[in-house]
């Protein structure tokens, strides 16, 4: 007589559980892709497997995943973009450090229309394009998005980069002043791009009044530098001492948490794509 499927189906869930819990994950992986096989769909699995995907660090699977159920019917686009925009976070970083500039291409064309526009993404891609030597390529990405949607990280990600011609984007960028002229994050990277058009003395006010609007230890730094360069010693000593104050009250930086466990009953109860994000 043949096993019933729903009793083989347990039996592999509580061996998967256990070879993950003994830190088994290649043998957990042939299991739950053998469980997969059997029930493509069921919550559980893929929950399971989308946890063991991220540990294991297995981006590219995880995006195969989410590329396979986007094929599927009835599984929330909101959440497959969630789990495709985290894998892709992390592949483009790969990308980026090989330089593997023709990986990145392949990436960012595979990523729907609208998750192309997520502030997120487009960092992570601009930066990939910088690592690739593209630096030019990151710029024009992040003036595009900008002006598409304003998004503080856009902006801070924009004075990262070194342009090859900072009079060029130093003069898009200014542009922002009508609408986000008191706004810290634009006012630093105005700084930053002055600061590499050796354009001192607008670096100087750009900075002096993001200070005054919001006084973050990067813009101490920052016109610290540009003081000692002017010459200036004690001026850049006192903005020094102020940005060690700041970053002494900041604390250190909180670590994200992870997707909360989901227990098989949950994960049952809900829609697949719970087991896909393990939220």
């Amino acid at each position: 007589m043949e096993a019933d499927p729903n009793a083989k189906l347990a039996v592999g869930l509580q061996q998967a559980e256990l070879q993950i819990s003994r830190n088994q994950f290649e043998q957990a992986l042939a299991t739950l892709n053998h469980l997969r096989e059997l029930q493509p769909r069921h919550p559980y699995v893929l929950y399971l497997l989308s946890r063991l995907y991220r540990q294991l660090g297995d981006w590219q699977a995880l995006k195969g995943l989410v590329d396979d159920l986007r094929r599927l019917r009835g599984v929330p686009r909101e959440q497959l973009d969630s789990a495709d925009a985290e894998a892709t976070r992390h592949l483009l970083e790969a990308a980026g450090k090989a330089g593997d500039a023709e990986a990145v291409r392949r990436l960012w064309k595979s990523l729907p229309r609208a998750l192309r526009r997520d502030p997120q993404l487009v960092v992570a891609h601009a930066r990939a394009l910088d690592a690739c030597g593209l630096h030019e390529q990151a710029v024009d990405e992040l003036l595009a998005a900008i002006d598409r949607q304003w998004d503080p990280a856009l902006v801070e990600e924009l004075g990262r980069l070194h342009p090859q011609d900072p009079m060029r984007v130093l003069g898009h960028a200014e542009r922002w002043l009508k609408d986000h002229g008191n706004d810290a994050v634009l006012l630093r990277t105005l700084g930053r791009l002055a600061l590499l058009a050796e354009l001192w003395g607008k670096a100087r006010r750009y900075l002096e009044t993001a200070l005054d609007l919001a006084p973050e230890p990067e813009t101490c730094r920052l016109l610290g530098e540009l003081l000692e360069r002017l010459g200036e010693q004690d001026a850049a000593l006192a903005c020094y001492r102020r940005g060690l104050a700041l970053a002494a009250t900041e604390g250190p930086p909180k670590l994200p948490s992870g997707p909360r466990e989901v227990s098989r009953e949950e994960a049952i109860s809900q829609s697949p794509t719970l087991t896909l994000l393990g939220q």
